[in-house]
């Protein structure tokens, strides 16, 4: 009897406690001698509501962990791009000229900007480093052999989709070919994309730093470079010989389509399988609408073989 009066007593204290918690607030109710009636919610001013949110915030940026976060000025770890963005700002800090849009041999003329003016005629390409006066086609002579009898045996660029003007091709073995070992010691790339590459964002970083050489000779390089690649003679439509589609040829690289004589098909390599012929042959259209590329011996025969067929038609005609 005496533990359970006790915990009666336990469980009353309790909810007396639990109810003076619930009413502290409360006001008197005087027709009632029950529990003081709680009163109406009010609603809080604009500044407590402001407040109120801030306190929210506070708390939620407490508990954020993404808050906490911070950028490494100096991180050891990063992306190959990143890395490659770096090599191009440290070639331009150490290995290219201040003006890279313009020739050495402009840019060392005290009255630079005059002759700019005057719409003088700078040359296609040049290139950028600081020790290297390379501007005219004599300079390039030898890079433009070596393009050349490449585009021959390749049969052009049209395999790659992303191939590049034919003197911009020039300017890039240009680069291999003198610069190459100077741009891997920067910018620490050994393929010799990444190495052009590099240098082509090494021309930028150097050009955003200051104001642009503009004037009459740089419009008139730049409409030049324009008629050479965008003109009548460039901008045609060709029939595909497999599929007699009717496609656009730009002029450039990027043409869906590209003109070839009528010799260039027996330069082709004998044998050709029928997984291998859209590599010669326009790659969309004929990767599933041609047969495969007999051999040339094969070609020649067939031709003897109708022509002694005739032959002999035409000796029983007479018999």
């Amino acid at each position: 009897m005496d533990g359970s009066a006790f915990e009666g007593r336990l469980e009353a204290a309790q909810v007396s406690m639990n109810a003076e918690m619930e009413n502290e607030d409360g006001v008197p109710c005087l027709c009632t001698d029950h529990a003081p009636r709680r009163p109406s919610r009010r609603m809080p001013d604009e500044a407590e509501l402001q407040r109120l949110q801030q306190e929210q915030r506070d708390r939620r940026r407490r508990t954020d962990m993404l808050s906490h976060l911070r950028l490494c000025p100096h991180r050891p770890r990063k992306h190959s791009f990143e890395k490659r963005l770096d090599g191009a700002v440290r070639l331009a800090d150490t290995h290219l000229r201040s003006r890279v849009t313009i020739p050495a041999t402009v840019e060392q003329d005290p009255h630079a900007q005059a002759s700019i003016d005057s719409a003088m005629s700078l040359p296609r390409i040049h290139c950028a480093f600081a020790k290297c006066t390379a501007c005219t086609e004599e300079d390039f002579s030898e890079d433009v052999k070596a393009v050349r009898d490449m585009d021959r045996v390749s049969g052009w660029q049209e395999d790659d989709r992303h191939a590049e003007v034919f003197w911009d091709r020039v300017l890039k073995a240009h680069i291999l070919r003198q610069h190459k070992d100077q741009i891997q010691d920067v910018a620490f790339v050994e393929e010799d994309d990444d190495v052009w590459d590099v240098y082509k964002e090494g021309l930028a970083v150097q050009e955003r730093r200051r104001v642009p050489v503009v004037g009459a000779a740089v419009d008139r390089r730049a409409f030049e470079k324009t008629l050479e690649v965008y003109n009548d003679d460039s901008i045609r439509s060709l029939i595909c010989f497999v599929c007699a589609r009717v496609c656009l040829h730009t002029g450039g690289a990027h043409s869906a389509i590209n003109y070839r004589p009528g010799e260039w098909l027996l330069t082709l390599p004998t044998g050709t399988k029928k997984k291998q012929k859209d590599r010669f042959l326009n790659r969309r259209d004929c990767k599933e609408k041609s047969e495969a590329i007999p051999k040339s011996t094969n070609r020649f025969e067939g031709r003897a073989k109708k022509t002694e067929r005739k032959k002999k038609a035409n000796v029983n005609e007479a018999v």
